[in-house]
């Protein structure tokens, strides 16, 4: 839904224009340059410096180059609204609800990875793919094997994304992210042109550079440029070219490819493609692990050891002998932790009571909360939630409604309502069922196409306690 409205659709817009306007750059490039090169000093130039090569070859060869940095470039775009998303929903605290919602990490990151961050870019890219073989016959994606260049376009927005993911891990705000991915934007978009044509294999005295490793966009474009560097030696490499390399014994393999190998070896185009798809390969696994351990950290399973569900107990919530002090890691007691927020603290709630925290500044009681939630992994004591046994569930679900009046402004007030019952699991017709009486029981049912925003405060604070 939110992909439909007003920001969604400026946001669309930009990764149509951009792309479109890198294209048509090019188009009136060739033509420029094909008329240039047909002046007779560019002949002799090339017949001496290319041992007789054509000028139409030297234009297909530029006009393959400048489609890489243009997929480069859209690739980059993506990712820099991709961080950007991520941001605001981590600032707003609207990831947080739908974690505490019951909104699982896999499906979330499926939600976000899969559809913001691959999906987006890989439409994107698919465009500027089908424009450049059909009207501006690249020569690279017209003769370059067709599953080739889909497996490394895959991985080029893969690494892009999980960079994205990190780059959204080390911003503490929206505006930060933004400047932080600006700046990795622009540093990739000036290194990579000629970073391609440097040496693939560094030496054992220079190991690989810190940019390579730690923006596996780089290696990624590399592998890209070696599907041009095979179409200017006049073959466009196949699947057959891939298969004879393996074969040969050639490859490299990421360790060589990071502290490097004894001498200069020259690899030809398969070979250095597939060492570089080696690399590229080990940079993602590290690098998804390394977004799966944040988010873990940020935040804690729901249904871990200190959040269970009991079913010998009568009371709907129950905390027993909580301990929670904020150190390295959540909820782990390591030796650096100096805060012990809360101290033994134990509690019940039958079904129908009502519980207040009541305590001075720094008592513990958001933290307490935060616990009970999962937003936080106790350091020691349990958390019992009883499943609503009125309804046969087996799972229980928290309505969490912030300090904060956190919705999500792309949707409005009915989709808002069905966003949230949806990810508590009710079925199509039960949610919307449910959507019609919470709009009437909080008296919304007059707004619910409009967005949050246009509400006033009173409304939107009441579409929070509805969505909770």
């Amino acid at each position: 839904w939110r992909h439909m409205h007003r920001r969604a659709v400026v946001l669309h817009l930009l990764r149509v224009v951009v792309p479109a306007l890198l294209l048509l750059a090019m188009h009136y490039a060739r033509e420029s340059l094909a008329k240039e090169f047909l002046k007779k000093d560019w002949q002799t130039f090339f017949n001496a410096a290319f041992h007789g090569t054509d000028s139409h070859e030297v234009v297909d060869a530029v006009m393959d180059y400048c489609f890489a940095v243009a997929l480069l470039t859209m690739v980059l775009l993506s990712m820099s609204f991709f961080v950007s998303h991520l941001a605001a929903e981590s600032e707003s605290g609207f990831r947080r609800l739908l974690h505490v919602s019951g909104l699982s990490r896999t499906s979330y990151f499926c939600a976000t990875a899969g559809v913001d961050g691959i999906l987006y870019a890989l439409l994107g890219i698919s465009a500027m793919v089908m424009v450049a073989s059909l009207v501006l016959d690249i020569r690279m994606v017209q003769w370059t094997s067709a599953i080739l260049l889909v497996l490394i376009l895959t991985m080029f927005v893969l690494a892009a994304v999980v960079l994205g993911y990190l780059l959204h891990f080390a911003s503490p705000s929206t505006r930060m992210a933004s400047i932080i991915s600006n700046l990795a934007v622009f540093i990739i978009l000036f290194s990579a042109p000629l970073h391609a044509v440097s040496v693939v294999v560094p030496s054992v005295k220079e190991g690989q550079s810190w940019r390579t490793l730690a923006l596996p966009v780089l290696p990624a474009y590399d592998s890209l440029f070696e599907l041009v560097r095979g179409c200017s030696k006049g073959r466009c490499l196949q699947l057959g070219d891939m298969t004879d390399a393996l074969r040969g014994g050639g490859l490299f393999s990421p360790w060589h490819m990071i502290v490097g190998v004894t001498g200069h070896p020259h690899p030809s185009p398969p070979e250095a493609l597939l060492s570089l798809l080696g690399l590229m390969a080990l940079q993602l696994t590290v690098g998804i692990a390394l977004v799966v351990f944040v988010d873990s950290q940020r935040l804690p399973a729901l249904h871990a050891k200190n959040a269970t569900q009991r079913t010998d107990s009568e009371s709907a919530l129950e905390v027993s002998n909580l301990v929670h002090r904020y150190g390295w890691l959540n909820g782990a007691a390591l030796p650096s932790a100096k805060d012990r927020i809360l101290n033994g603290v134990s509690f019940s709630v039958v079904p129908g009571d009502m519980l207040g925290l009541l305590g001075p500044n720094g008592a513990g009681k958001t933290t307490t909360i935060r616990c009970i939630t999962g937003e936080e992994a106790a350091t020691a004591g349990t958390i019992s939630i009883q499943p609503n046994r009125a309804s046969g569930g087996t799972l229980a679900y928290i309505g969490l409604c912030p300090q904060e009046t956190i919705l999500n402004n792309d949707l409005t007030v009915e989709e808002n309502l069905l966003f949230f019952a949806r990810v508590r699991g009710l079925g199509p017709t039960d949610a919307s069922r449910h959507v019609d009486y919470i709009l009437v029981a909080s008296r919304l049912q007059d707004k619910r196409v409009c967005m949050p925003g246009t509400l006033s405060g009173g409304m939107r604070r009441r579409l929070a306690v509805s969505c909770a």
